[in-house]
């Protein structure tokens, strides 16, 4: 089914370089070090506990596209760009939600990290421009009220004949093992000789890069609250069901 309701956002990939640090740290590496087998689910939607055909629910069957692959340092990437998907019917109030803990990297920026791991490489990771990148100091990623999603033993998922039908032998399948909810804080820090100008044009920049559509905050201090933001996901495949 085509999804109506629910805030979105994407929490696309911010990255930056921590001096010394071996790799470029995202959501996607914050999500590897301390949620290990949940993948980065973009968009992002705001977590809607009563209602029982909300797109990111566990058991759900949705049509994503792996933008990016699992890496050795880094946790996959998910684009549910077509909303398509098959809910349980099962809402997540439903469900038993199990705490994790907080998670919270600060990555440093500064010229000696960026030739170590290679300016093009920065480049890329953050989608900025070589006068963008000089201006910034640190950025912090901070993930609260971290908790999981899944099926309690018993419950099956409710799916409705039609919404399967309807999707039915396509490619891009996958069921949502379950789903990784909480708080996420971004943190941008510029050096002291940036201007208010080049402030304001390179968080509007990264801002735009994460994709928040609603984020809380100001400035260059960013939050969005109850999210539905990474799952453990497995492609599938899925057959019609039989008619009666």
């Amino acid at each position: 089914m085509r999804r109506s309701f629910g805030f979105r956002g994407a929490i696309f990939g911010l990255c930056c370089f921590a001096g010394g640090c071996s790799h470029a740290p995202t959501l996607r590496s914050v999500l590897w070090d301390h949620y290990p087998g949940y993948d980065q689910l973009s968009p992002a939607s705001g977590l809607l506990p009563d209602e029982g055909r909300y797109e990111y629910l566990p058991g759900n069957i949705v049509a994503l596209e792996l933008t990016k692959p699992r890496t050795v340092l880094a946790a996959a990437s998910w684009n549910d760009n077509s909303s398509i998907y098959c809910p349980i019917n099962i809402p997540l109030s439903a469900l038993q939600a199990t705490r994790r803990n907080d998670a919270h990297a600060v990555y440093n920026l500064d010229l000696s990290a960026r030739k170590v791991l290679g300016l093009k490489k920065a480049k890329a990771d953050l989608n900025l421009e070589d006068n963008e990148l000089e201006i910034l100091r640190r950025v912090e990623i901070t993930v609260s009220s971290a908790r999981i999603y899944q099926l309690m033993y018993g419950q099956r998922p409710k799916f409705d004949a039609g919404c399967i039908d309807s999707i039915a032998g396509r490619p891009d399948l996958t069921k949502l093992r379950s789903v990784l909810a909480g708080d996420v804080h971004v943190k941008i820090l510029f050096k002291d000789n940036a201007s208010l100008i080049a402030k304001f044009a390179v968080a509007n920049k990264i801002q735009g890069n994460l994709g928040f559509g609603y984020l809380q905050g100001m400035s260059q201090d960013y939050t969005a609250t109850n999210m539905v933001f990474a799952a453990k996901v497995s492609p599938t495949r899925l057959l019609a069901l039989p008619s009666h």
